[in-house]
């Protein structure tokens, strides 16, 4: 059997309206054979399981068709970490999909380095057609670098991401089941076990936004608050015991980060004594965790100067939100 160069985990629950263009993707790359793709289906309702079993009829030994018991999206990412037999490892969501030539591009880089982690520019396209790209400036490219000369310079998300998996499996990452927005364990954690990374402008995923239902989606943001929260408490609290890390400065920097969106997210509740007295608990949580991160929030950018301003006006500034109808204004 050929070797397989990349594992390509796609989240299949309840995907069927999208399952075929996410595979399409990968198998018009024509490099198809060298990957590995596990169709996760976590317990879903619909055909997209049934679906993924046509294509791995059609693509043995490439496309394989996983039902498992409804664990969440944490659940399906763990799965694949265990059981991927590829070099690479890339997470696709199951109603996303890649941009064919530049997968191909992507596996030849692939068998020719030995980075640890491998990131690309990505697209960001709406339901109605609209296509902006995130890409990454005032970075080397085409070689490797070790991680730590970013310091807190770049983020790296998950559409951007393709670890090595021994580098993977050694950072011994399992991302929490039954929730939402677990994919910030999997582009902050394993980053503590990066050394070399090479930034490629070689433009992969294409992240379908704008979608009704979306968990990005203000409602369920806005839903789910306590375990952004969590989460984010979660991460901080690994990325300060990383102090001694050549990688401190990248990891505090994207701990800052989750932390500012964290608070944005709350800003989306409706202002009330209750909500402000969630921020506060928070802020009081994340500055007793690690001052140097609760400090670092101030530097990212808008949204730091918001929350700087929060602090910094002991909070009466979380008043003035009544005067901007829909919430504060998205400073992103």
């Amino acid at each position: 059997m050929m070797e397989k160069i990349l594992t390509i985990s796609v989240a299949a629950y309840n995907m069927e309206s999208y399952i075929r263009q996410a595979l399409d993707s990968v198998i018009s790359s024509g490099v198809w054979e060298k990957i590995e793709v596990l169709v996760i289906d976590d317990g879903g309702s619909d055909a997209a399981l049934a679906i993924a079993r046509e294509y791995e009829t059609r693509y043995p030994g490439s496309v394989y068709a996983v039902h498992k018991e409804n664990g969440g999206y944490g659940s399906t990412v763990n799965y694949s970490i265990r059981n991927a037999r590829g070099r690479y490892f890339k997470l696709l969501d199951g109603d996303d999909w890649f941009d064919a030539g530049g997968l191909k591009e992507l596996v030849h880089l692939l068998e020719k380095t030995d980075a640890d982690l491998v990131v690309t520019p990505y697209f960001k396209i709406c339901e109605e057609g609209n296509r902006s790209s995130y890409t990454f400036q005032n970075v080397p490219k085409d070689r490797k670098i070790h991680l730590s000369r970013l310091g807190g310079r770049v983020t790296i998300p998950m559409q951007a991401i393709a670890y090595r998996t021994s580098v993977l499996r050694k950072s011994g990452v399992v991302l929490p089941e039954h929730m939402l927005y677990t994919d910030q364990y999997y582009a902050v954690i394993p980053m503590a076990s990066v050394d070399s990374v090479y930034f490629a402008d070689i433009f992969v995923y294409c992240y379908r936004i704008s979608r009704e239902g979306q968990s990005i989606g203000k409602e369920s943001r806005i839903k789910h608050t306590r375990e952004t929260l969590a989460i984010c408490e979660d991460i901080v609290r690994f990325c300060a015991g990383q102090k001694d890390s050549r990688n401190y400065g990248y990891l505090s920097s994207r701990a800052a980060g989750i932390c500012t969106r964290a608070v944005k997210t709350l800003l989306l509740r409706p202002v009330s004594r209750e909500n402000l007295a969630l921020l506060k608990r928070f802020d009081r949580r994340i500055r007793k965790i690690s001052p140097d991160i609760f400090q670092k929030q101030y530097k990212e950018g808008k949204s730091g100067r918001l929350v700087m301003l929060l602090h910094k006006t002991g909070y009466a500034a979380y008043w003035a939100v009544k005067f901007w109808p829909g919430g504060f204004p998205n400073w992103d």
